[in-house]
Order: C-alpha cells, then sequence, then structure tokens
C-alpha cells in the first residue's frame, strides 16, 4: 500500500478549489457498447467544470492512444480555449500511463517503463484469445503496461461476461505457468479483463492525480469520483485514505456493486452508465 500523500502545507499562491472530479471512462463517459462518446454533452459538462476552475481527471485502464482518439481529441475541439486543459489530467492503464497538458493545450505523455508485461505471456495470452474468444474480444495492442482484453464493439455485455470468468480461469493458470503470480494479477471490469502489475490499479492511479494536484499547489475542498465497477471504487477509497472529502457517484447495475464497508457517501444514478453520469452532472451544475 502506498503511504498517504503528505498533506498541503499552507503556501503562498496556492490555489483552492470546491471540487476535483475523477471518472473513469468506459461506461461513465463513453458508451460501453459503442465504446465512444455517444452524447456530446457529457463534454459540455466537462468543459463547464474546467471553464470554472475545477481540475477534471480522467482514470482509466484504457490506452493513451484510445483516450486522445475518443475523448480528448473531441473534447479538444469543443474548446476554443486549449488554455483550460492545463487543468485536465489523464491517468491511463490504471496509473501505467498518463498525459498533462501546458498552458497552450500541448500535451506531454509520460509511460512508466517499469510495468512492461512479460513478451511470452503476452504472446500467449493473444494466442489465447485469437483461438477461444475471438467472437466476443480482441487482444488491445496499445497497451504498453498491461495486457488487455477487451470485448469487441457492438457486443452484448451479457455474453461478454458470460465468458469473462472462463478467460480469468485461464489467465490465472498462465500466471502460474510462468511463475508471475506473485507479480502479476488478472482484473475483471465491464468490458475488459486486464492482466497487470499488482503496483498498478485505480487506488495506484488516484494518488496520481493527488500527486499532480500537490505538484500545482491546488488544495482542494472535496473530490467527487464517478464510476461503474467494484473497481472504480478503489479510487474513492484512495482520496478517502488521504484524508480528503470524498463523494462517490456510482452509475453501473446495482448488482454489482459492493460497498457497505465505505466511511464516505455513495450515490447510485437512476440512470446508467454514461446516461447515469449526464443525470448527476446536470443536477449538480
Amino acid at each position: 500500500m502506498e503511504p498517504p500523500i503528505e498533506k498541503y502545507p499552507p503556501k503562498e499562491n496556492q490555489t483552492v478549489t470546491e471540487r476535483v472530479w475523477l471518472f473513469d471512462v468506459d461506461g461513465v463517459i463513453t458508451n460501453p457498447q459503442e465504446k465512444k462518446v455517444t452524447d456530446s454533452e457529457i463534454l459540455d459538462q466537462l468543459i463547464r467544470r474546467l471553464k470554472s476552475g475545477e481540475p477534471v481527471a480522467l482514470v482509466t485502464g484504457r490506452s493513451l492512444k484510445f483516450l486522445k482518439d475518443r475523448v480528448v481529441g473531441p473534447l479538444s475541439e469543443k474548446l476554443e480555449d486549449k488554455s483550460y486543459l492545463v487543468d485536465l489530467l489523464i491517468v491511463g492503464e490504471k496509473g501505467g500511463a498518463k498525459v498533462t497538458f501546458n498552458q497552450k493545450g500541448e500535451l506531454q505523455e509520460l509511460l512508466d517503463q517499469s510495468l512492461r508485461v512479460f513478451s511470452p505471456l503476452r504472446e500467449e495470452v493473444k494466442h489465447v484469445v485469437d483461438e477461444n474468444f475471438a467472437s466476443l474480444m480482441f487482444f488491445d495492442d496499445s497497451k504498453m503496461t498491461m495486457i488487455s482484453i477487451e470485448m469487441r464493439d457492438g457486443a452484448k455485455l451479457e455474453d461478454f461476461w458470460s465468458k469473462q470468468g472462463k478467460l480469468g480461469k485461464i489467465l490465472q493458470g498462465l500466471l502460474t505457468k510462468y511463475n508471475l503470480y506473485g507479480q502479476l494479477r488478472v482484473d475483471a471490469t465491464t468490458i475488459a479483463t486486464d492482466v497487470e502489475d499488482k503496483k498498478v490499479g485505480k487506488a495506484h492511479a488516484s494518488s496520481r492525480v493527488l500527486d499532480w494536484l500537490k505538484e500545482r499547489n491546488i488544495k482542494p475542498r472535496g473530490f467527487v469520483v464517478v464510476g461503474d465497477s467494484q473497481s472504480d471504487l478503489d479510487m474513492a477509497k484512495e482520496i478517502d485514505r488521504n484524508n480528503f472529502p470524498v463523494e462517490f457517484i456510482y452509475v453501473g447495475e446495482a448488482q454489482r456493486l459492493r460497498a457497505k464497508d465505505v466511511s464516505f457517501p455513495v450515490v447510485s444514478t437512476k440512470a446508467q452508465y454514461e446516461k447515469g453520469t449526464l443525470e448527476y452532472l446536470r443536477s449538480s451544475n
């Protein structure tokens, strides 16, 4: 477990902001089946928060390429003044990669090279997926620090979930075969199954958000975390562990969340997935 982020000491030129927003991407910003932003109002809502001085972080297992193509690009096109992007942080591959922006809206990528996954394991997982699960899933070659097997565009969530358990058992066996069980883990999310270093995850990725805020001398009064899966709850837990007020907004299916032992508010929207995100953002304007 990573140590708590040191609290912000009083400093000159410190920026105090009412809220910082953390969003998962799949099923929260993008449609989980079409895997793209299908309602541009979500981007308008994000821009509204950036313009009000509230930092926004997208915290996801997605690759930087996916994020730039399907979220950052469309958002940037809507934003005439690119300087607002300085308050946007992209944390991809569950903390293995990130994108920041300067005052001109130019992006800088940073990849954690220490997290690259053992090549023979990557090749065998790709073969297993191509041979046994190709009708519903594909191996995501764009990931640089982890292995990710993703649901095909347009596939039904229920069909994907019905095969996800079998795939998980195969992956666990491969970790044992390559003697990587102590280093790597298998993580099932709403539309993907990942093999990742045990150091990464939504908590680790959220700690990178806290680091970014501290580096920029931004002191938040509170955080709002929006997610659609059990692992997204770890984002709010990490914020809470560092003694910041946080609220978790759950937009997924009710039966897929277990949140009985948390000390912060958990709110479930009536609508689900990206429609639930919009429901909450409209209500919090």
